[in-house]
């Protein structure tokens, strides 16, 4: 396993241990809870495009994450872009 840093803004920084690079990331992984709490913190302030791009950031991450998918989507409806 590699050691990972996810970092969105300044106040959310949390590294983990992810796959190395020939391993597949494990299914069903969430980001950290300060991290989801970030982007929640974004989505509710109005901030849909930094919600996008940080959920676009942390997808590489987290591929399986459904909660990630999940505000993505609500986000991307809020836009009118479902």
């Amino acid at each position: 396993m590699r050691k990972s840093v996810v970092i969105l803004g300044e106040k959310f920084k949390t590294s983990f241990e992810g796959p190395s690079n020939n391993q597949k990331p494990t299914k069903g992984v969430d980001p950290p809870v300060n991290l989801i709490n970030s982007i929640m913190e974004k989505f509710n302030n109005g901030l849909l495009q930094k919600t996008l791009s940080d959920i676009s950031k942390l997808l590489r991450h987290y591929p399986y994450s459904a909660t990630l998918y999940n505000i993505q989507g609500a986000t991307n409806a809020r836009l009118g872009s479902p």
